[in-house]
């Protein structure tokens, strides 16, 4: 979806820590649904655009470095997810397949007002942002949106087994890059003018998966930016704070079409 047209209307990784905390004040066992999955820290998103060696050699590295590292640790996870959950279950090409589906009816069902539709989607981190945005939208637009085209294959940026205590591992949470063709049609039902609105569009869009199921149950869960190359890596293994803090992140990671940050809305002019 286009973030600058929700804009006016404002409304922040699930890991199984953040889970039991949550459930900390009970004494009963920790039940968890697909539903309460958000993104409780930020992960490391290589950027796409990497810098020159001639004018920026040291970043260039840096960049580099950090995509090997992290092909290193995402290899390091699958091979772990794989033998804690059994190759029958281990559906990396479903749950890809299954996430671009989920992306695509989520913005669908968003444009649409159709909060019943959007509720099954996604989790309640994202699910609360959007439905405040849908319900501003004015009452006398109609909207539609489409996929026009992958410009690009979904890339893979992440995959993590999320383990409960003392529970076999069930839910994986991946992360994807998924770079699009959108186009979003507004009609204004006074007028019956009709404005589209075409552009380009990357999103980094985290999911969760239950991998007893099959064919692949999913949520989207919320969305991440890139990480610039002069900022320190994110750290998913820092603590989350207080359940307040946890609450904060995650609803705010859960406004997918929230404003990017400014290197990013820069980036984002120049592609329209």
């Amino acid at each position: 979806m286009f973030r600058s047209i929700w804009h006016s209307t404002k409304p922040s990784q699930v890991i199984s820590r953040a889970v039991t905390r949550s459930a900390a004040t009970t004494t009963s066992p920790v039940q968890f649904s697909m539903d309460q999955a958000g993104l409780v820290t930020d992960l490391y998103v290589p950027p796409r655009d990497l810098p020159s060696w001639f004018t920026n050699p040291k970043a260039r590295w840096t960049a580099l470095k950090r995509r090997v590292q992290l092909l290193g640790v995402n290899t390091y996870m699958a091979v772990k997810l794989r033998r804690e959950i059994g190759r029958e279950r281990f559906q990396p090409l479903e749950w890809k397949e299954t996430a671009l589906l989920l992306y695509q009816r989520t913005n669908e069902c968003f444009v649409h007002r159709d909060l019943s539709g959007l509720s099954k989607l996604t989790s309640r981190w994202v699910y609360g942002p959007l439905a405040a945005r849908a319900q501003k939208f004015p009452k006398n637009v109609r909207l539609d949106w489409k996929l026009e085209k992958l410009t690009a294959k979904p890339k893979v940026l992440s995959i993590i087994p999320l383990s409960l205590p003392d529970t076999p591992t069930r839910f994986v949470q991946t992360l994807y890059r998924i770079e699009s063709r959108q186009v979003l049609s507004k009609l204004n039902l006074d007028t019956n003018k009709v404005d589209k609105v075409e552009r380009t569009v990357v999103d980094n869009v985290a999911f969760i998966f239950d991998t007893t199921k099959s064919p692949a149950e999913g949520r989207l869960i919320g969305s991440l930016f890139e990480t610039p190359v002069n900022s320190p890596m994110p750290d998913p293994t820092l603590s989350p704070g207080s359940r307040t803090e946890i609450i904060r992140s995650m609803t705010s990671r859960g406004d997918i079409f929230r404003e990017p940050p400014q290197y990013l809305a820069i980036k984002t002019e120049q592609t329209a």
